[in-house]
């Protein structure tokens, strides 16, 4: 009994550091900049995200202003790439087929946001990618700047500060 468990535990202790080491590959993306992961916590931890010293978008500017518009981030064990540029999202949105998202993305992105881009394929993706490519044209955005620009000031002062709005802007 006690050589079995000796043994169990042994092939465990094995296999776990074979596992950190293989998967502690940091960047599987070397081109992309971004701070090195932390084992099971990714760059959650070493940003403060864990510890609520900040927020994750607060995380991400901190980040973005250190690296630029396209740097790597790891949400725990799973490496993603953060683009903060419209016109990059809007080249990756537009050749879909270049940038083919895998099916087990599709799957774990579906279980949060169903009707989620990410989660989209074929017929269904065409439609909304047909209406957001869209407003992604530079063209048709600036006429809108101004009322973006309020309602979005409007939403931080009602959602994240706390604050009622005190203007009166009813068209938001």
């Amino acid at each position: 009994m006690f050589f079995s468990t000796t043994i169990a535990l042994l092939v465990i202790c094995v296999l776990t550091i074979y596992w950190y080491l293989k998967g502690n590959e940091t960047n599987p993306n070397k081109k992309l900049p971004g701070l090195e992961p932390q084992w099971i916590f990714g760059n959650l931890r070493n940003t403060g995200v864990i510890s609520g010293r900040v927020v994750l978008y607060e995380a991400l500017a901190e980040l973005k202003a250190k690296f630029g518009d396209v740097f790597s981030f790891w949400l725990g064990p799973y490496y993603s790439i953060v683009l903060s540029r419209i016109d990059h999202v809007q080249h990756i949105l537009a050749d879909r087929h270049t940038y083919d998202i895998a099916e087990t993305t599709t799957r774990n992105f579906g279980v949060l946001f169903p009707t989620g881009l990410i989660a989209l394929r074929g017929n269904e993706w065409k439609r909304h990618a047909r209406f957001i490519l869209l407003m992604l044209k530079r063209t048709k955005v600036l006429s809108y700047l101004d009322t973006i620009v309020t309602c979005i000031d409007r939403f931080i002062d009602e959602k994240l500060t706390r604050r009622k709005w005190r203007d009166s802007y009813g068209f938001c």
